[in-house]
């Protein structure tokens, strides 16, 4: 991958997780209770947006 690519998966998975977050926020669920939540579908996103590219 060249650095285009890495920039494409990284601006896909923020924009992923700030749906998530925005979707959450929505709901009214506190953000501190959803933390292991997020992180872990940013990661899990972010890998797949990595996987898609490649």
């Amino acid at each position: 991958m060249d650095f285009g690519d890495d920039l494409l998966a990284l601006v896909a998975a923020s924009l992923s997780l700030a749906v998530c977050l925005a979707a959450w926020a929505r709901r009214g669920v506190a953000p501190r209770r959803q933390l292991r939540k997020m992180m872990g579908m940013g990661a899990l996103l972010g890998a797949a947006a990595l996987l898609l590219v490649d």
